[in-house]
């Protein structure tokens, strides 16, 4: 299988994503049978940058990303930004597997609220190309399965029905040197790689990508080169291929300066809408925007339709209340200073993307396409009831404006 093209590294690209203290960075050494990433027993992460090995696993070339724990870490904004935009220039042009990193124990409300977020930040493209990979195998009690533990929580039951049913089992500390055929590092390691390989040929042999890696790929080949124009000395791909990523990530760290690390991460994760606007920040475009112009030049009317969906209904989340918070952070519901007939209308605000005195007009980019094509909406379907209700009006909707031959 080919698992490279263009000028960008061969083997597999695995991304490890999880809570802290489950025990990330242990896989990813695991994985590559080399201490390669710090580690050690702590309530805290251990991991507070994003991080790449590279080794031959089972005749295989593996390069493993570790990453900060976005989905729990209290790290600032800042900061976890920086972290998540190296991991995504990193990860150009795609990504091969996601490894959802959870430990094998008790299952308490933290976890229940990491799975929850987890759940909820995955495109359904991402989950496609995702495996959750238990650690802390030796908590399994005699003769259990992961598939047998998994069975006990109907959370994770669903996230990893919703991987394809695609779970593995690893122990950091004590599968290393087993002679058990189940509970044995190098064993668990070769059907995880079994696994994702399978998991690739399933989805047409290519790895996960979208607009946004797509984009950060183009600009770092025209950086590869540029340098190759202008390099006098005798460097490796390997070194112009790391000097070209170094130059597009500062100026994309610029670029998404005012986009929300949560945003950020579902866009870097297939959300739909997130993945035009990071896009656009990329690309400058500010003004005038449409919800309709987030597709790709020439998809059309239909796919048009569909994103305006899939966004509308993330809105309309949003306004009651179950959408991600970095998502309900992103809407203000409108509340004028006298009381209006407007006041009932679920009508959003929609701030000024020029704002005087602004650090920087993308900051508000997403949340004002977002709230002009719900307040486009008629009355009647913005102020459903009910979240099946809506998506029905909504449908009937689109259609007439996107799709009706008489729209």
């Amino acid at each position: 299988m080919n698992f490279t093209t263009g000028t960008e590294e061969k083997g597999l690209r695995l991304v490890l994503l999880g809570k802290t203290g489950d025990g990330r960075s242990g896989a990813g050494n695991t994985i590559l049978n080399d201490k390669v990433f710090p580690t050690k027993s702590s309530p805290n992460s251990v991991t507070q940058q994003c991080t790449s090995k590279s080794g031959t696993i089972h005749e295989r070339p593996v390069k493993v990303i570790d990453t900060p724990g976005f989905f729990d870490t209290d790290g600032k904004d800042d900061e976890l930004r920086y972290e998540l935009v190296k991991c995504i220039t990193e990860c150009a042009p795609g990504v091969h597997a996601f490894l959802i990193v959870l430990k094998v124990g008790r299952y308490t409300e933290q976890e229940k609220e990491v799975v929850k977020k987890i759940t909820e930040t995955f495109g359904e493209d991402a989950l496609r190309y995702s495996v959750v990979l238990f650690t802390h195998g030796d908590q399994l009690s005699d003769g259990q399965t992961i598939e047998d533990f998994v069975k006990e929580t109907k959370a994770l039951q669903e996230l990893v029905d919703k991987c394809g049913g695609r779970c593995h089992v690893v122990d950091n500390k004590h599968w290393n040197q087993q002679k058990d055929e189940y509970r044995n590092n190098s064993v668990q390691t070769k059907k995880l790689l079994d696994t994702i390989e399978k998991m690739l040929r399933e989805n047409g042999g290519n790895y996960y990508t979208n607009a946004l890696l797509q984009k950060i790929e183009e600009d770092i080949q025209a950086e590869e080169k540029r340098t190759r124009e202008h390099e006098t000395g005798n460097k490796s791909d390997k070194e112009i291929r790391e000097m070209a990523q170094k130059n597009v990530f500062k100026k994309f760290l610029t670029r998404f300066a005012g986009m929300a690390t949560g945003a950020l991460l579902g866009a870097f994760l297939g959300v739909g809408v997130l993945v035009g606007a990071a896009v656009y920040c990329i690309k400058g475009v500010l003004d005038g925007i449409k919800l309709g112009t987030l597709t790709e030049a020439g998809a059309g009317a239909g796919a048009a339709a569909r994103i305006r969906f899939k966004t509308l209904v993330l809105a309309y989340q949003a306004t009651t209340g179950s959408a991600p918070s970095y998502l309900q952070s992103l809407i203000t519901p409108y509340s004028p200073a006298r009381s209006l007939w407007s006041t009932s209308s679920g009508q959003l605000v929609v701030p000024s993307l020029r704002e005087p005195g602004s650090r920087s007009s993308r900051a508000r980019f997403l949340s004002a396409i977002v709230p002009r094509s719900w307040n486009d909406l008629p009355h009647s379907v913005r102020t459903t009831e009910y979240l099946a209700i809506f998506r029905r009006e909504l449908k009937t909707h689109l259609f007439r404006t996107h799709l009706s031959p008489t729209a």
